[in-house]
């Protein structure tokens, strides 16, 4: 069977490199690079972003997501996809009087550490657990492991539209895959409400509110629309607009 994507357009996705390694996931290891970084087999990922579609598609599967970089490809996700973003609130899973409550048949979560509290409340109540995992990632409490750089926008970019590109397939809402639209077409329509600034300080800190605040505070802050851009701390703070992809 031929892969999803091409072996080159996989590398160039950044989706099978990964640094770190966690004992548990060295059996999706395909070999070692230069610096602790690690090359996961693309042939293992590739079969297991067709078995999610299938999965997908024939269960109610809620999508949990917390990473704000995210956010924009998930949006426009939603009318394909049961996506939760941000905060997972207590209760969603176990508090049937929850205003917030759900019962999805399974639960993906893009990230097993900022996710914990949707995993948590998953194993009470007996609910599957799908993740993606980057090689230094803890599978443990996952039911099916997806092994993916899932710290890199433009490798989760792609797994989104290559998800959503098998569920069309697999429904028969296209026939091939040259009748979906390519990466770059089908995330036109995400907003530039919905798009990020990399920070890059000068310093490790900087002094914000009289406070001294770590890099996260920035990043957070300008996507809550906290920051005043005539604001003088901007001479310390070298910014860039970042595109869609």
């Amino acid at each position: 069977m031929e892969l999803l994507i091409s072996p080159s357009e996989y590398k160039k996705s950044k989706m099978i490199i990964c640094k770190g390694l966690n004992d548990l996931m060295k059996r999706f290891v395909h070999k070692r690079l230069v610096g602790n970084y690690y090359l996961i087999n693309m042939f293992e990922l590739d079969k297991r972003i067709r078995m999610l579609a299938k999965y997908i598609v024939k269960y109610n599967v809620l999508i949990v997501n917390r990473n704000k970089l995210f956010f924009p490809y998930l949006e426009r996700a939603k009318e394909y996809l049961n996506v939760l973003l941000g905060r997972f609130l207590p209760g969603s899973f176990t508090n049937p009087n929850s205003p917030n409550f759900l019962e999805p048949d399974a639960v993906l979560v893009f990230n097993v550490k900022l996710d914990k509290q949707a995993i948590r409340e998953a194993l009470k109540v007996n609910i599957p657990i799908f993740g993606l995992c980057s090689l230094n990632d803890d599978p443990t409490y996952l039911d099916f492991i997806l092994p993916i750089n899932n710290k890199n926008r433009k490798s989760i970019s792609t797994f989104i539209w290559l998800l959503i590109r098998e569920i069309k397939l697999i429904k028969g809402e296209i026939k091939s895959y040259k009748e979906f639209p390519g990466i770059q077409e089908f995330y036109k329509k995400v907003t530039t409400k919905t798009k990020y600034f990399y920070i890059i300080l000068k310093e490790k800190y900087y002094f914000y509110e009289r406070k001294r605040t770590s890099s996260f505070r920035v990043f957070n802050d300008i996507w809550m629309g906290n920051i005043n851009s005539n604001s003088s701390y901007w001479s310390f703070v070298c910014y860039r607009n970042v595109k869609t992809l």
